[in-house]
């Protein structure tokens, strides 16, 4: 591996003088390890270049942790055995990125909180890396792909986006400024948990009740339909197949699951609505787990955000629904790293290009890097 993250090279110049150096970006001066837990799918994990792609990969199943330090143990151990399994030997992988459904202090590496999990601080990055002997850093799964877009994809010249992951949850990540947003606390957002109903509304996983996930989320979905038919809620093994058959209902115009999808639609709308009277993005991504959900939420969604955003802010952002790519995984964990290397110099080759980056990128040297990745 080279340690050279940026490489000089001379242009030749027509006529006398110096000729001009010209940087160029080395994908392969570090090799990451990214990693994302999926609900249902285990563990996503691949080695990237800098440049972020995906030059090994594998999906490994999971097994039930009882507690935190046992789930600790368990992903790091799948994820050496990944590393010994691939044709990149341990010493030349910088570090590992992982991405995690659950409410995470990624600074600090910290979880706080994970479904099924109590609720309570847990140093996941320091055990894990103790077990690797890596450095490991954490995010939420939408921050990860939020920094997907925001480093290397069409979004890289906007500082203000809302992206919005929609799967068997909705999460949210929110750039302002050219920074990924997080609370005082240095907590990601947690907007699966906006209340949108205030009266008899339904059982939320986290105890309380009205809550956005328990409506717009692929469990919300499925259990709706479920209860108003009668029927038993699947496990999560089966929950995927049960969705699928019920957006195949909704395609159909079948009234119950009509219904569900319109009010998930809705509801997931007007809690987007109060983002944008509060931040006024000047773009929206909502990147969905499959197809179904891109198509059958777009319509609904986009007019509950019509009729309950300010006029002021109304139309002023762009909306775009898509599927979630895997290399959007692979991208975010890489550009994990990147913010590492460029935050604070540690080494004479960092430090013989932070003019670039002192604490965070400027604006104009993420966008110039960018366009050196993309040569």
């Amino acid at each position: 591996m080279q340690n050279l993250i940026l490489i000089e090279e001379k242009a030749m110049t027509a006529g006398s003088g110096r000729p001009r150096i010209h940087l160029r970006l080395n994908p392969d001066a570090a090799y990451v390890v990214g990693a994302m837990l999926l609900p249902f799918a285990g563990l996503d994990v691949c080695i990237v270049n800098l440049r972020g792609d995906r030059l090994y990969s594998q999906k490994v199943e999971l097994t039930r942790a009882d507690s935190l330090p046992d789930l600790a143990e368990h992903l790091a151990r799948l994820i050496e055995q990944v590393i010994v399994e691939s044709p990149f030997a341990k010493d030349t992988i910088h570090s590992v990125g992982l991405g995690l459904p659950a409410l995470v202090n990624s600074a600090k590496g910290t979880l706080h909180w994970m479904q099924t999990y109590p609720i309570q601080p847990f140093a996941m990055a320091e055990v894990m890396s103790r077990y690797l002997s890596l450095p490991v850093k954490i995010d939420s799964g939408a921050n990860i792909i939020a920094r997907a877009e925001h480093w290397f994809g069409d979004s890289l010249e906007m500082d203000d986006f809302c992206l919005m992951v929609l799967g068997w949850g909705t999460s949210l990540a929110q750039y302002a400024d050219g920074m990924l947003w997080s609370g005082s606390s240095g907590l990601n957002p947690e907007f699966a948990h906006t209340k949108v109903v205030f009266e008899n509304g339904r059982l939320c996983t986290c105890g309380a009740t009205g809550c956005l996930v328990a409506y717009s989320g692929i469990h919300g979905i499925v259990s709706q339909v479920c209860e108003a038919r009668g029927i038993d809620v699947p496990d999560f093994a089966h929950l995927n197949a049960m969705f699928d058959e019920i957006a195949q209902d909704a395609r159909k115009a079948e009234p119950v699951a009509s219904k569900a999808f319109a009010r998930a639609g809705q509801f997931l709308g007007t809690a987007m609505s109060n983002h944008v009277n509060f931040w006024n993005p000047k773009r929206i991504i909502f990147l969905c787990d499959n197809e179904s959900l891109a198509g059958l939420l777009a319509l609904p969604v986009r007019a509950a955000l019509q009729q309950n955003s300010l006029p002021t802010f109304s139309g002023q952002a762009t909306i775009e629904f898509r599927v979630i790519s895997e290399e959007q995984y692979s991208k975010g964990a890489a550009a994990l790293v990147l913010e590492q290397l460029y935050r604070v110099p540690k080494t004479k080759e960092a430090a013989r290009i932070s003019d670039l980056a002192a604490q965070e990128l400027s604006r104009t040297a993420r966008v110039a890097l960018a366009k050196l990745i993309q040569l």
